[in-house]
């Protein structure tokens, strides 16, 4: 088949969802395949570029230019490894949704997720001709979800890239001192908004604060409904640090140098951050949520981020205990052959050519409305 792939996900700033695009699709790339993809990454006209905002620019892409670069390109599939197509796009397409967050926990998306995001995420769901997932999870959401679709709904799976060799210590200094940071530090990773549930863990670290010194370092951008985080973190009078967006060459460093990693999410649909922070050897401290069991509960210390108590000790015995870490540094090879992108990709691939042998044997692949679910 030839199918068309969004690139689009590639001028955004490269979160969670963005890293998992970019790392699927250059798998794809790699993976021995009579496929033929065509990347489409479309630009609207330059005095456009020129006058429009960053958001605006990316809403007529989604919309529009997309949809006209993928009908200029005579496909037989569309493949958004990121988002969502616009509602003008009128060909066979193959999805990923990343989690059930726009029919589960609608109330904690920011305005634009509930009013753009998350319609967006639903209609793509009810249209699509395959619905690929991350996690085991939610597969199994989506198909109690969307039983009249019709379409497959088929697991793909996390991956992590094996991590890079250590930071030197020169490296690793010079970057904690422009970030503000001191030794023992904790980390968390993740956007400044509901789901991520950090106040919970800002009072288990205020808990924290009575045994040992250490920080705790956040590594995400600002979202919304964060008013009281940034209230929080200011009480915590240095002790909470909330670094913002961090550059892959910092996260890479603050993974080799934390003393554990923090998730408290109250939902994910993977937790990308968690298998990054074992990848390179790091504890990580989790909520009990069905995700974060499904990583393997021998790997992710789960705890319940609601129990302030429960989650302060299980962070004092992490740090004093820092064979730990040597344990989680011996899994990380084996943990990374267990969620290979290579392994991700050929699901995937193997979605596609049951799609092709469905269009082969006369069956249309099939793209129209659905009902609501």
């Amino acid at each position: 088949m030839r199918i068309g792939v969004d690139c689009t996900y590639a001028t955004r700033t490269v979160t969670g969802m963005e890293r998992y695009a970019a790392s699927l699709c250059a798998a794809l790339r790699r993976a021995d395949t009579h496929h033929q993809f065509v990347d489409l990454d479309p630009r609207l006209p330059r005095q456009l570029e020129k006058r429009l905002g960053a958001k605006v620019k990316r809403f007529l892409t989604e919309q529009y230019t997309l949809g006209a670069a993928a009908a200029r390109a005579k496909l037989d599939l569309m493949f958004y490894p990121a988002f969502p197509p616009g509602p003008l796009s009128a060909r066979p397409f193959a999805t990923i949704v990343y989690d059930a967050v726009p029919w589960l926990y609608r109330d904690t998306m920011g305005l634009r997720g509930k009013c753009y995001m998350g319609p967006l995420v639903r209609r793509a769901a009810r249209r699509s001709a395959a619905i690929l997932t991350i996690s085991k999870a939610v597969t199994s959401e989506l198909g109690a979800l969307l039983p009249a679709t019709g379409a497959e709904i088929a697991y793909l799976g996390g991956g992590v890239d094996p991590a890079p060799e250590p930071c030197g210590s020169r490296e690793r200094k010079e970057t904690l001192a422009r970030l503000g940071l001191r030794s023992p530090f904790l980390l968390a990773v993740g956007s400044l908004e509901p789901r991520k549930n950090y106040p919970a863990m800002f009072r288990a670290m205020r808990l924290v604060g009575a045994g040992s010194e250490a920080q705790l370092a956040v590594a995400g951008r600002w979202a919304w409904a964060s008013e009281e985080l940034r209230r929080l973190a200011e009480e915590a009078g240095g002790r909470i640090k909330i670094l913002g967006y961090v550059s892959d060459a910092d996260l890479a460093v603050l993974y080799d140098a934390a003393e554990c990693c923090l998730q408290a999410s109250l939902y994910e649909g993977l937790g990308l951050p968690v298998l990054e922070a074992l990848a390179h050897g790091l504890p990580v401290i989790a909520n009990d949520i069905a995700v974060f069991r499904e990583i393997g509960a021998e790997r992710v210390h789960l705890v319940d981020f609601e129990d302030a108590m429960q989650v302060s000790e299980r962070i004092l015995w992490l740090l004093g205990n820092p064979q730990e870490r040597a344990r989680r540094q011996a899994d990380a090879v084996r943990l990374t052959r267990e969620f290979a992108w290579d392994a991700a990709a050929a699901r995937c691939l193997a979605v596609f050519d049951r799609l092709e042998s469905s269009a082969r044997a006369g069956a249309k692949i099939r793209y129209e409305r659905q009902p609501a679910a």
